[in-house]
């Protein structure tokens, strides 16, 4: 059990169930496999800290936008990978984050380098329903169009496929399915001048100790979080090289590469 105060114990002595809702189908981050069981980092995660919480917590998966209403409504006690926005304030209070992780943009092999959001004006861009990435687009982006689809993996397909020229978004949840998916034809291209995504529990607004007590959980369990994330990370293997005949002559051309780096970072 964690260390917490007697105000916390008492808490969660009288709430000896917390439903915590994770998304479905947003991997390595949550998902659930074949059988319906929830898996990722974030099933890893509350399962670790569920060992200091008497096994309060349960995990809930559903879509985005059915756990993010359930909150607000308090038919859910929590969500987890949301991230803090003045818009969200009025329904949730939110922990520190668990997780910081950059916006990546990904295209097709034969398309032109799209390096940042100035690289996608006049561009199709494939989004999630409901994902951040929508309303920062149409706010600050107007001349780039925007296809909603129901999840991540709709909208790469959508990339592959052609009916979108790119998709902006979370960096590690596009390696994971690209090498899963074997969607070989789609690469990371550029990374979006918008700030890392911030991942982090969102609790009903009139449940403030809940907030106290998932952050000295997370504080006090920093060396299994990071074993966690190794382990998902670490799943992600090397991709096949399918180099071209110049890029294999080049490379017979230059057997020695040398690399500099920071001997003091």
């Amino acid at each position: 059990e964690g260390n917490f105060t007697s105000e916390q114990r008492t808490w969660l002595a009288e709430h000896p169930k917390i439903r915590i809702g994770v998304m479905n189908d947003w991997p390595p981050f949550n998902f659930v496999d074949e059988r319906g069981i929830p898996r990722g980092i974030g099933a890893d995660l509350l399962r670790e800290l569920n060992k200091k919480l008497n096994g309060a917590i349960e995990i809930v998966p559903g879509s985005w936008k059915k756990i993010y209403a359930d909150v607000e409504s308090r038919r859910l006690d929590g969500i987890l990978d949301i991230t803090p926005k003045p818009s969200r304030e009025p329904f949730f209070n939110f922990t520190t984050p668990y997780l910081d992780v950059p916006h990546a943009v990904i295209a097709r092999r034969d398309m032109t380098a799209l390096r940042d959001e100035d690289d996608l004006i006049g561009k199709t861009i494939a989004l999630e329903q409901g994902f951040g990435n929508v309303k920062y687009f149409r706010e600050n982006y107007p001349d780039i169009k925007i296809r909603e689809y129901e999840n991540t993996s709709a909208a790469l397909d959508a990339v592959a496929r052609g009916d979108a020229d790119a998709y902006a978004g979370n960096r590690a949840v596009i390696t994971y399915l690209i090498e899963r998916q074997l969607l070989f034809d789609l690469t990371i291209q550029g990374r979006m001048d918008k700030p890392p995504v911030s991942l982090n529990f969102g609790v009903r607004k009139d449940w403030p100790v809940l907030v106290q007590i998932l952050d000295d959980a997370l504080a006090d369990s920093q060396d299994e979080i990071h074993k966690i994330h190794r382990r998902w990370m670490g799943e992600f293997k090397t991709l096949e090289l399918r180099l071209s005949k110049t890029e294999r002559d080049w490379l017979a051309a230059h057997p020695v590469i040398r690399l500099g780096y920071d001997v003091d970072y």
